[in-house]
């Protein structure tokens, strides 16, 4: 074996681990979110996700200040031990607040707070620091196999995360709080200890063989806002034609399950589904990129879409039972899920890397961190409702045209990229 087999080896294990980490919480801190938000109104919910979109505002422009390559390490350091603190300083503060005789009313304040920074989590770690080192450091080839891999250690670190809020005698729902204490003072701990190793390990390997970066003299401006508004366009067309997959198996669960008790008997089976599915996609997915290379593999998720479209939209206007619609809706969104990390995600992370590092790491803030594609879409479902009420009950035949419209929106983004792609990469390499 090579020494750069090797490193582009270690590269990929230690990445991997620092994944686990920053992963590892997200399951727990959602749990934990929701059991102390129900514990006050649930009507909080939407005002609160508001609030979260508020404080991605001054932590993209943090973020866009802070910014330099060489301290990126630093910053994701940094800002995770300042994280894990303020868990500990929650833990303290509620806890107080539920013990002390003085305390006549539930503090929403504190409970509010702690929604909106675990609501903060994933996006921050997840979707911006992790994703901006990576394209940083490894190289587009490197690329086609490491990051549809990383999916693995993502869905072992959320099903630990899951095991550990349900499995261990914590019941969120009656002790969100020792819940907490258990995150405070043994899983932090744990964790900045991971990903202080991992990121002295990737800074060590990633030294000896620097990727080659392009310069911003090489790209005008043009260039690159036109670059980052198609990326940008692929992803709310994703976002899009999932969530209108999605209201369609909402609409057929509705109709097929009015009974609380059979929908949750239901529900128990689709996770489990869901699950094993996951694993059958992934292994079926997971070498896309690596042999086809990236514009084939990323063409391959529209393509999909729209053949799951057509057929989900046909299948309805043929006036099939609910309960064959349900399945047929639950077996689409359930592709779309699962190619969503081992393709599509894949793919739309090669696609920063041949940018220069501070147009790819500011273009993924605002893109992916501040204008999130789940915000995004949630907006134009919410108009389509607007427009037609009766899309809860029953599929529109407008919603068919909407979704064909998004996907052509798609061909024509991903086509306009790869020419633009192909450009950067050519700039970089040479």
């Amino acid at each position: 074996m090579t020494s750069d087999s090797s490193r582009s080896i270690q590269l990929f294990l230690w990445f991997g681990v620092l994944l686990f980490s920053l992963f590892l919480l997200m399951p727990i801190l959602r749990n934990v979110k929701i059991a102390v938000i129900t514990s006050l109104d649930t009507s909080w919910i939407p005002q609160l996700q508001n609030y979260t979109q508020f404080f991605k505002i001054p932590l993209c422009i943090l973020f866009i200040a802070l910014y330099r390559p060489q301290h990126l390490p630093k910053l994701l350091g940094g800002t995770l031990a300042i994280s894990l603190l303020i868990i500990l300083g929650y833990f303290f503060l509620i806890n107080s607040a539920s013990t002390s005789p003085e305390t006549t009313a539930t503090p929403i304040w504190l409970y509010s707070s702690f929604y909106v920074f675990a609501d903060l989590w994933s996006p921050w770690f997840g979707a911006l620091l992790f994703w901006v080192f990576a394209n940083q450091t490894i190289t587009t080839d490197q690329a086609k196999w490491m990051y549809p891999g990383w999916g693995i250690f993502a869905a072992i670190a959320i099903f630990f995360g899951q095991l550990i809020s349900l499995r261990l005698g914590l019941d969120i729902w009656d002790n969100p709080l020792g819940l907490m204490l258990t995150i405070s003072a043994t899983f932090s701990a744990i964790i900045f200890a991971l990903v202080f190793l991992s990121l002295n390990r990737i800074q060590y390997l990633s030294a000896q063989f620097p990727a080659p970066q392009a310069s911003a003299s090489q790209f005008s401006l043009n260039f690159r806002i036109k670059y980052l508004l198609f990326i940008f366009g692929i992803i709310i067309c994703y976002g899009l034609c999932t969530k209108i997959i999605d209201l369609s198996m909402k609409v057929q669960l509705k109709a097929t399950y009015p009974d609380p008790t059979a929908y949750t008997a239901f529900m128990g089976q689709y996770m489990q589904f869901m699950s094993s599915s996951n694993i059958l996609l992934f292994c079926l997915t997971c070498w896309w990129v690596w042999v086809m290379g990236w514009f084939r593999s990323a063409l391959m998720v529209p393509v999909i879409a729209l053949i799951l479209g057509t057929a989900l939209f046909v299948v309805h206007l043929l006036g099939y039972a609910p309960d064959v619609l349900l399945w047929y809706a639950i077996a689409a969104k359930v592709i779309m899920f699962g190619i969503s990390w081992t393709v599509f995600l894949a793919t739309k992370e090669i696609a920063y890397i041949p940018l220069n590092s501070l147009t790819k790491a500011r273009g993924k803030a605002v893109i992916d961190f501040l204008l999130s594609r789940e915000m995004l879409t949630s907006w134009i479902v919410i108009g389509l409702l607007v427009w037609d009420v009766k899309l809860l009950d029953a599929p529109s035949p407008y919603l068919a045209f909407v979704y064909l419209g998004t996907v052509l929106v798609w061909f024509f983004c991903l086509f306009k990229l790869k020419h633009y792609y192909n450009e950067a990469l050519s700039a970089t390499q040479s």
